[in-house]
């Protein structure tokens, strides 16, 4: 059985292996791998990831992974860019 850390680092290595991962194919796809107890549903409709899996996401990848708020994707992070979880735009 799958726990949140199972998730995160299959989310990890995807941006590892690719080079991103888009949020609504990675919503998907964990609902499909790992279960649909890994994501919700907001108050729009909308499916998203378990806030616990975002969170052992981010200390898995704080320093390697940024968010790119634009293309809503995660993306392996630039030298150039500061400290932070947010692509700067």
């Amino acid at each position: 059985m799958a726990d949140v850390n199972d998730v995160a680092r299959w989310m990890a290595s995807e941006v590892k292996t690719m080079g991103f991962l888009y949020r609504e194919a990675a919503v998907a796809e964990i609902a499909e791998k790992f279960g649909s107890e890994f994501t919700s549903t907001t108050e729009h409709g909308h499916r998203v990831i378990s806030e616990a899996v975002l969170e052992a996401f981010h200390r898995l990848t704080e320093d390697t992974v940024i968010w790119d708020r634009w293309d809503k994707c995660w993306r392996h992070r630039d030298l150039g860019y500061p400290p932070g979880p947010q692509v700067p735009h």
